[in-house]
């Protein structure tokens, strides 16, 4: 359609295109799996904002080692002194993260699925320190 947004193409079509841009863009499995079946899921590297600022380094030797096959850095990764402003909860109400939380919980909880069951792709620095339990418990 002319007028859907531009990544309307990445969405299951039973999804309303008016909640795309907003609340569905953190349906992370369903958008997963569209890409692992367009692309190949061994073409994927995913780490997380919490994984990369629990170790900046790591993340970054993995990223690196994976577009080019090395580890090795010119210099060391630099942890970003705004990496408050990527996050979600940030300025949130304790009462909107509670709600948010609630409705993410079964879509988080497919995402840990898919992501656990899936031996192709590279994760920075593992399934488990991406922290997606922690978005199931409400963390």
């Amino acid at each position: 359609r002319p007028d859907a947004p531009a990544t309307a193409h990445a969405w299951p079509r039973s999804l309303p295109a008016d909640t795309i841009e907003g609340v569905a863009a953190g349906v992370y499995h369903a958008q997963l799996e569209y890409w692992f079946k367009r692309f190949g899921p061994k073409r994927f590297l995913l780490t997380s904002t919490d994984a990369y600022e629990e170790d900046t380094q790591r993340v970054v030797k993995d990223v690196s080692h994976f577009l080019t096959g090395s580890a090795e850095l010119a210099s060391p990764a630099r942890h970003p002194s705004n990496i408050d402003s990527i996050k979600v909860f940030g300025g949130m109400s304790s009462d909107a993260r509670t709600k948010l939380g609630r409705f993410y919980q079964p879509h988080n909880s497919k995402l840990l699925h898919l992501l656990t069951h899936q031996t192709q792709v590279t994760f920075s620095p593992s399934v488990k320190q991406l922290g997606v339990q922690g978005w199931i418990a409400g963390g």
